[in-house]
């Protein structure tokens, strides 16, 4: 038999509507702290599961909110999904998550399937390709200009092909990505356009570009490439050191995310940081403020900020940068 709020409330001497107005977070509830840790204590002793399909049909919150993303193994997708949902299950939520792969027809399926369990709210980690169902508190993060939140991530490569330029004296910058962004290209050609440098030099490794190509622009007089990611950036490096190619020495090279396999790099990856933690912050602030009936925020976008060390020619300190690593996150 499973347990229910009414087994809770007659274990603890308590009124059913106490122990509901404490397990469902509701605003409205006087409990003391004391009172609010023995009902949760009580409950996990007791093996108490929420029924949120019944707290749904009753015309309340089912405290569910659906992330809807074109899942990948980057390192920042991933972190921002982990911290949204970690800052919401602090507020009462479970998630739900599912891999749209930036496709219309999946993002059309998954947000059936979410209303018809009954969730509070969606936030698509995505391109959005539909129209929201009139009625869903409905959030579009980290995608295009036209979406509620994103980082600027046209700013932060702009940032990285400048540096080259104005500090490095580069006057042929290459790009090296996996996949179009056209944030980041149109970073990268406005950067060029401003320093007056008429020629761009992009490596697309979807559209047949390769690591060859890239060692053919090298020996062509091309000596600095900005990487749309640090995976990217992590690979040229190996690359051109088994060509015999050193970076900084020969050719310079930058990433973009600083992920951990920027900072454990060797030499240290000069890269654009993105703000994981302010987007994940603000977003659960403004799904928050949707769900209490405030009218919509408007569109924020956060800058990335330049992260310098030495694959650029910088100067920096490795040694003493790798002294004071944090091993434990290894």
């Amino acid at each position: 038999m499973s347990v229910t709020i009414r087994h809770i409330a007659d274990e603890l001497q308590l009124s059913c509507s106490t122990v509901s107005a404490v397990l469902g977070h509701k605003k409205y509830c006087y409990a003391s702290e004391e009172t609010k840790n023995r009902i949760f204590d009580t409950a996990a002793r007791m093996g108490y599961v929420p029924d949120l399909a019944a707290r749904h049909l009753r015309g309340g919150s089912s405290q569910t909110i659906g992330l809807i993303a074109s899942i990948n193994f980057n390192e920042i997708n991933v972190s921002l999904i982990d911290q949204i949902s970690s800052r919401l299950a602090d507020l009462g939520y479970h998630c739900l998550l599912a891999n749209c792969r930036g496709v219309k027809a999946k993002q059309e399926a998954i947000i059936k399937d979410y209303l018809a369990r009954g969730v509070d709210a969606v936030v698509l980690f995505s391109t959005c390709y539909i129209q929201p169902p009139p009625g869903l508190c409905f959030l579009n993060i980290n995608a295009n200009k036209s979406c509620d939140l994103r980082i600027d991530r046209g700013q932060g490569f702009y940032s990285l092909v400048d540096h080259l330029i104005r500090v490095h004296g580069h006057r042929q910058v290459g790009m090296v990505m996996r996949d179009g962004n056209p944030d980041k290209v149109e970073g990268y050609r406005r950067a060029l356009r401003e320093h007056g440098c008429p020629d761009e030099f992009i490596v697309e490794y979807s559209q047949g570009g390769s690591p060859g190509q890239i060692l053919g622009l090298v020996r062509s007089g091309v000596r600095a490439f900005a990487c749309s990611n640090d995976h990217l950036a992590v690979h040229l490096i190996n690359w051109l050191r088994l060509n015999g190619l050193e970076v900084p020495r020969d050719v310079a090279v930058t990433g973009f995310d600083n992920s951990p396999k920027a900072r454990y790099a060797l030499p240290g990856l000069t890269t654009a940081a993105q703000p994981v933690d302010e987007l994940a912050r603000l977003t659960v602030e403004e799904l928050a403020s949707r769900l209490e009936g405030q009218a919509a925020g408007v569109p924020n976008s956060l800058p990335c900020q330049l992260i310098i060390r030495d694959s650029c020619g910088c100067p920096f300190d490795t040694l003493k940068y790798w002294e004071k690593m944090d091993y434990t996150q290894l």
